[in-house]
């Protein structure tokens, strides 16, 4: 098997910078949030262009790393929420998803008319990350995802056509037990997603927790909520 998992509770990276604690002021686009760390005014970039308005909203706490931008010298790194900090960096997926994948792993691959994160060993894989969690229920995508969608389309017909392809979906809030593509936000992604798990697209789903700097892995999500 090219992916596999370890233990629960198990440690799968480290986080090596210093981190800092602000509080959100406001959200002037998809990409910069204004922060006050201490008495200090300042943007900080914002690595995920979802809508995260459960977890991006004036007041709530956020953590930073200090970076050397163009525009700023903080990146965003988690938000907090009822169940701790979730991470937000989507830099930090493709990390975190080659802790789960065995083997000498290509980044970037092109096939059809998509980029894929990996292909190992004759595997073709794709990378997402999902924060929303309702009841329990990790739903994805926050908003609508046109590339995501034409992944799922992509991905299974390279499965008809004899490849073994494969979606992990990084549950970064560990509380939940069950998944749901977002029906309502985007019912286009989530028929592509049930007719990818029919017919024969691997999907995974790792609930992962950040704990100081280190992130840590809780097991699988095993039930799929399908209508």
């Amino acid at each position: 098997m090219v992916i596999s998992f370890p233990s629960t509770d198990t440690a799968i990276l480290r986080i090596n910078e210093d981190l800092c604690v602000g509080k959100i002021l406001s959200r002037p686009n998809r990409f910069l949030v204004m922060v006050k760390i201490d008495e200090s005014t300042l943007y900080a970039h914002l690595h995920d262009p979802g809508r995260l308005e459960e977890l991006i909203f004036p007041g709530n706490s956020v953590q930073l790393r200090k970076i050397n931008g163009k525009k700023t010298n903080y990146s965003i790194l988690s938000a907090k929420s009822e169940n701790g900090y979730i991470l937000l960096d989507t830099r930090f997926h493709s990390k975190l998803a080659r802790s789960f994948i065995k083997g000498e792993a290509k980044e970037e691959v092109t096939y059809l008319n998509s980029r894929f994160d990996f292909e190992c060993d004759q595997e073709i894989i794709e990378i997402k990350g999902g924060t929303l969690v309702k009841d329990q229920t990790l739903i994805f995508p926050d908003a609508v995802t046109s590339r995501g969608t034409k992944h799922l389309t992509e991905l299974l017909e390279l499965h008809r056509h004899g490849r073994i392809t494969s979606v992990i979906i990084l549950c970064l809030a560990p509380n939940a037990t069950r998944f749901s593509p977002n029906y309502d936000t985007d019912p286009k992604f989530a028929k592509a997603f049930v007719n990818a798990l029919e017919g024969g697209v691997n999907f995974y789903f790792p609930k992962l927790s950040l704990e100081g700097n280190s992130i840590l892995f809780h097991g699988l999500i095993n039930d799929i909520v399908l209508k």
